[in-house]
């Protein structure tokens, strides 16, 4: 991977952000004392990591979330330091930590994730009024992640329904009721995980579901939402294929992993590459394929959501 010389302008919207630990052990026995080898603190969260891979990439990138308690300092220093622009709309109660332990031994990263931190109605009407200082400045706004309790959900509905309205780009990585709530509003590409994408629509499956063992219902609801949407949807599977539907054609994209250093923030590369790619006028498959160069060069990194070393 490298960066580029790049005019693409982002907002990247994520009401949920983290602080992540990550903590490397040879193994890890539970119920037993375990010293970690390497450990390293970051500013996260699924907008974070976007963002952050796009700056690498070469873009210039608005973040937009909350902040507040003991951490904002260092959160903000931390997304500062990696070369985005965070707004950070003070007020909110404080920002969650979640940990990440990886046994190098068993190849095995195991999430430890804290519930957000709840927020005031005023803190949605002061992000409200951001977002629409912002959006005038960028290309294209980017919706990612759960939110953290307080926040209304309409609310990344009408974030679409504004951006769209006036000529951007919009690339959504969230699920549920408030994603189907959002669809008539056309965003351009959806990337939601298979599981994500299986309980949004009612379909039970089992985690890590191999490709061919995926039923046919999910493909079906998958082609009619992007007939919905006239738009990209893209469904990753962690390290097996990701598949895609553009104009009613179901494809598949396969790629080899590297060894896995750490997975956290691999999805949201994902998102970040196809997002540049589109906003820079790359065709579909130019940017599936930088999408999923981005999510295979995260697997390789320490740092989460992060394409180089």
């Amino acid at each position: 991977m490298t960066k580029e010389k790049s005019n693409a302008r982002f907002l990247v919207v994520c009401l949920n952000p983290t602080i992540q630990r990550t903590l490397v052990f040879d193994s890890v026995e539970l119920g037993q004392v375990n010293r970690a080898k390497i450990q390293r603190v970051d500013a996260s969260g699924k907008g974070v990591n976007a963002a952050r891979v796009l700056v690498q990439l070469g873009a210039r990138v608005h973040h937009l979330t909350q902040i507040g308690g003991e951490d904002a300092k260092t959160f903000v220093n931390l997304t500062l330091s990696d070369g985005i622009r965070l707004h950070g709309v003070p007020g909110a109660e404080g920002i969650r930590t979640c940990t990440t332990l990886i046994d190098r031994s068993n190849l095995v990263v195991t999430e430890l994730v804290e519930e957000g931190r709840p927020v005031s109605p005023e803190i949605e009407k002061a992000l409200v009024r951001s977002f629409h200082e912002i959006l005038k400045d960028v290309d294209s706004v980017i919706l990612t992640g759960s939110k953290a309790p307080g926040f209304s959900s309409k609310l990344y509905p009408e974030f679409v329904a504004e951006a769209k309205e006036r000529g951007k780009a919009v690339f959504l990585d969230y699920r549920g009721q408030e994603l189907l709530d959002t669809l008539h509003f056309q965003p351009d590409c959806v990337k939601i995980n298979v599981s994500e994408f299986a309980s949004t629509v009612g379909v039970r499956l089992p985690e890590n579901i191999d490709p061919a063992e995926i039923p046919n219902e999910v493909f079906e609801r998958l082609k009619e939402l992007a007939n919905v949407t006239q738009g990209l949807w893209v469904l990753t599977n962690g390290a097996k294929p990701t598949c895609y539907v553009f104009q009613g054609i179901l494809n598949w994209k396969h790629h080899e992993a590297p060894k896995v250093v750490n997975s956290i923030g691999s999805g949201d590369s994902v998102l970040a590459g196809i997002a540049y790619g589109r906003t820079e006028g790359r065709s579909i498959e130019e940017s599936i394929d930088l999408g999923i160069r981005c999510g295979v060069a995260n697997l390789g990194v320490l740092k989460p959501g992060s394409i180089f070393d």
